[in-house]
């Protein structure tokens, strides 16, 4: 099916016009770039949740840390950490 956009002339009337080659070859172009960025954009967000629980600071500060000290943190630290960890691993490219 071909893709139309409407114009309004300056008469205020509005008519429907199909896409010229250019412009669906770049729609097609557009519709690659969102769809080929929806994983990261996924990802951004879940990452970005976790900030609520850790936010990247501490998170640097625990990577700086030696096993010892990391052993002193609450469980639920250290398990935020270690899920922060994984989904930073995961990054889409």
């Amino acid at each position: 099916m071909a893709r139309s956009h409407k114009k309004v002339a300056a008469d205020g009337t509005i008519t429907e016009v199909l896409f010229t080659t250019q412009e669906e070859t770049d729609r097609d172009a557009e519709e690659v770039a969102v769809t080929a960025s929806a994983p990261l954009r996924l990802w951004k967000g879940q990452i970005a949740a976790t900030d609520i629980q850790m936010p990247r600071i501490s998170e640097d500060i625990i990577d700086s840390m030696d096993a010892t000290q990391k052993a002193a943190l609450p469980l639920l630290v250290r398990d935020n950490h270690a899920a922060k960890k994984t989904l930073r691993g995961q990054r889409p490219a």
